[in-house]
């Protein structure tokens, strides 16, 4: 899942950002419906953290490291040069949505919005926070 996800998240050299971030999402999306039991079972990861308080920190390790990766990824820098706000802000939100959108995918692919949709609401979001 690890290596899958990186190459869904990493930017390909010749692209704009904005065909970029379209293909992050599209490769996500696919990501999830190819390999629904290896999502579900971070999910169970969650669950089962909530009880097992040494599994619990290092989820929060693992996830504060997420929180980086997808900021420096979208930022397209080294994550050792991504600014605590954007860890804190970009990172925190792109999890957010990420997470979202794999619960709905699993929970009912067949409604489950498409790449375009997720765009289209992350525009709407972005004229509703201006």
């Amino acid at each position: 899942m690890g290596d899958s996800m990186g190459r869904a998240l990493v930017p390909d050299a010749d692209g704009s950002t904005e065909r970029h971030f379209e293909q992050m999402w599209e490769s996500l999306i696919a990501d999830f419906t190819a390999h629904p039991d290896l999502w579900l079972a971070s999910m169970e990861l969650f669950m089962q953290a909530q009880r097992q308080p040494e599994l619990r920190a290092a989820l929060g390790e693992g996830m504060a490291e997420g929180r980086r990766g997808m900021a420096a990824i979208l930022e397209n820098v080294p994550e050792s040069e991504v600014a605590e706000t954007s860890v804190r802000t970009l990172g925190s939100v792109q999890l957010a949505l990420m997470s979202g959108l794999m619960i709905q995918h699993l929970g009912d692919p067949a409604t489950a919005p498409t790449t375009a949709e997720v765009l289209q609401g992350l525009r709407g979001l972005g004229d509703l926070a201006r």
